[in-house]
C-alpha cells in the first residue's frame, strides 16, 4: 500500500486537485455520497438543489428536520423510505461525533474515521471511500 500510496502523490503533486465530484463543499459531497445508492447522478443533483433551495443542506438543519420534511426534497433520488432517515441519522451521527464539525470528524486517523462511516446505515466501503477521499481528502483509492 506505501508504493500506491508514493504513486498517488506523485500525480497529487504533479496535476493537483481535480475536484472530480460536483460539490460545492464537504457536506455536499457527503449527502450526494449518501444519496447516490440505487440511482442515476441527476436524480441526487435534483434532490441536492431541492435541499440547498429549502435550506436543508447543513448538518443542523438536516439534523433537525422531520423525516416527511427530507421525504419531499430528496425523494426524487429514490427509496425515499430509507434515504431521509439514514440522512438524517448520519447528521445526528455527525453531531454527536464532532459538534458538525468536519474538519474535526475527519482529522482523525483514516481507519478510525472509515471504520466510523462503515458503521452508519447505508455506508457500505465504496460509499465510506467516496466520502473520505472527496469530503475527507483523505488519500484512498475506490
Amino acid at each position: 500500500m506505501d508504493r500506491e500510496r508514493e504513486i498517488y502523490h506523485r500525480l497529487l503533486g504533479r496535476y493537483g486537485p481535480q475536484h472530480w465530484w460536483p460539490a460545492e463543499t464537504p457536506f455536499e459531497v457527503i449527502v450526494g455520497a449518501l444519496l447516490m445508492h440505487q440511482t442515476a447522478w441527476r436524480n441526487v443533483a435534483e434532490a441536492i438543489r431541492n435541499l440547498k433551495a429549502a435550506g436543508l443542506l447543513d448538518v443542523r438543519a438536516l439534523a433537525s428536520a422531520s423525516i416527511p420534511v427530507i421525504r419531499k426534497h430528496v425523494k426524487v433520488a429514490g427509496l425515499y423510505r430509507t434515504k431521509p432517515t439514514r440522512l438524517r441519522d448520519f447528521c445526528l451521527h455527525l453531531l454527536a461525533r464532532s459538534g458538525g464539525d468536519l474538519r474535526e470528524y475527519f482529522d482523525r486517523p483514516l481507519e478510525a474515521v472509515r471504520d466510523d462511516l462503515l458503521s452508519q446505515a447505508g455506508v457500505g466501503p465504496e460509499t465510506a471511500d467516496s466520502i473520505l477521499l472527496y469530503a475527507g481528502g483523505h488519500a484512498v483509492f475506490l
